[in-house]
């Protein structure tokens, strides 16, 4: 896995797109928004799974669609690499596992 740098800025955004994406009232915009988000940039795909690791909370990761998610390499890799350094959460399971992919 190639090393990109998740910068404070980043990290920031994932939490506030994971805070967003937790709300009652999420909406169709909002969550294209965080697909274009997670677009913009890998550093973004990988921050996302490692907030959503680490926060042990199903809300942000059942609210989510895999399907759009499924074009991102680094969010699958993240993930990944949960599994492999012994950090996993259910939420890394349920991601890795929802999307289709082979934790290994």
């Amino acid at each position: 896995m190639s090393k990109t740098q998740v910068t404070d800025a980043i990290a920031n955004q994932a939490i506030e797109w994971f805070a967003r994406l937790r709300a009652d009232d999420v909406s169709a915009e909002d969550r294209a928004g965080f697909v274009d988000w997670l677009r913009a940039d890998r550093g973004h795909q990988i921050a996302i799974v490692e907030i959503i690791n680490l926060w042990d909370d199903m809300t942000v990761v059942n609210k989510l669609n895999f399907a759009e998610l499924r074009e991102f390499d680094a969010v699958l890799e993240t993930a990944r690499q949960c599994f492999r350094d012994g950090k996993a959460s259910g939420n890394a399971h349920t991601l890795v596992y929802s999307l289709g992919v082979s934790p290994a």
